[in-house]
């Protein structure tokens, strides 16, 4: 399983996966000693996990070799999280564990070893040598929805990352035509009386797939594919349903790490309204996205940067960001204060 995390050297350069150039002109002006100390620095914890009872909000790592997570509590009254503390790795129902992708390279059966993948309500999901098939409770191979050659010239020139040459067209159209593209089933949950899959996408060494959103209705016994040109190069990391709604978790998986490219999505089926939540455009703390949950006063969400909070009634967001600890102490805290001078802080 891979541990995508953040360095805070990435945060000094704008976090943005960019060429030697760019960053040369993102780094113009910060001393080279305070960049090779902000390299050197480790890694800040990736907090994939959140756990919300009542008005309880805990967050934690994956387990490493011993079983232990670290974890960081939400102190309601002083409006602060707690330091990183070792403990025992979060309990996972079936049901969170199909909702949720994080391992290379983004798709369920990375995830899950085998062909088949049970999925909690008498279907499974199925590996075929042509693709994938949804099996129905009483065997019958339901199929599954196959990419198309107008779906690739609807979306292939939305590709903004991953495929060599000024035209991703020509590339995305060379891998249909070599039979490479498949709708590859991520993260799956039921919302609205549908089961809906996020799809594993993304460029990266001139290969991949197209992203977006599956669903299936055993009522109409029908496949609908929902793209939008915010998803076609990411993978859903997360799946949250909520009354009318499902909350898209999305990353994007490179060569070596995975990365934030599209940050949270928000999708209204009956409106097929889309709306983005990311760090251009809201007050988020990060467009890598681990976990979603909410609590009666707002979602939370974890991403590569800290932990976020959605008010339900302000519809603003609340961010606390990874920074190295005061002097005198070891690691990272969970700070209000975005990043902006993490420089001085690193060096001096």
């Amino acid at each position: 399983m891979i541990r995508p995390v953040l360095r805070l050297a990435a945060a000094l350069l704008v976090l943005s996966p960019a060429a030697p150039a760019t960053v040369a002109r993102a780094a113009e002006g910060i001393p080279d000693a305070a960049l090779r100390a902000a390299a050197a620095l480790p890694e800040t914890p990736a907090l994939t996990r959140l756990v919300i009872e009542g008005d309880a909000v805990r967050a934690a790592t994956e387990a490493d070799s011993a079983g232990q997570s670290q974890w960081v509590t939400f102190d309601r009254k002083a409006g602060r999280w707690s330091a990183p503390a070792p403990g025992p790795a979060p309990a996972l129902t079936h049901a969170d564990s199909l909702a949720g992708v994080r391992v290379f390279d983004g798709g369920l059966f990375d995830k899950f070893r085998g062909d088949a993948i049970a999925l909690g309500d008498g279907t499974t999901l199925a590996k075929r040598d042509t693709g994938f098939a949804l099996v129905g409770a009483d065997g019958a191979d339901l199929g599954w929805p196959v990419l198309t050659q107008k779906e690739v010239e609807m979306w292939s020139g939305k590709v903004r990352q991953g495929l060599p040459g000024d035209f991703p067209e020509a590339r995305v159209q060379q891998l249909f035509d070599q039979g490479r593209l498949h709708n590859e089933p991520g993260p799956t949950t039921v919302a609205g009386g549908l089961r809906w899959f996020g799809l594993k996408g993304g460029f990266s060494g001139g290969s991949g797939q197209l992203g977006g959103l599956v669903s299936w209705s055993a009522e109409r016994k029908q496949f609908d594919v929902h793209r939008h040109f915010l998803l076609v190069d990411a993978s859903v990391t997360r799946l949250y349903a909520r009354p009318g709604e499902i909350w898209i978790g999305t990353g994007r998986f490179g060569e070596r790490t995975l990365e934030g490219i599209t940050g949270l999505l928000l999708y209204r089926p009956a409106r097929k309204e889309w709306r983005q939540f990311s760090t251009r455009n809201s007050g988020i703390s990060g467009d890598l996205v681990w976990d979603i949950a909410e609590s009666p006063d707002g979602l939370w969400v974890t991403t590569d940067r800290g932990v976020s909070r959605y008010d339900w009634k302000s519809k603003n967001w609340k961010s606390w960001y990874w920074r190295a600890a005061p002097k005198g102490q070891a690691g990272f805290v969970l700070s209000s204060e975005p990043p902006g001078n993490l420089v001085d802080q690193v060096v001096h």
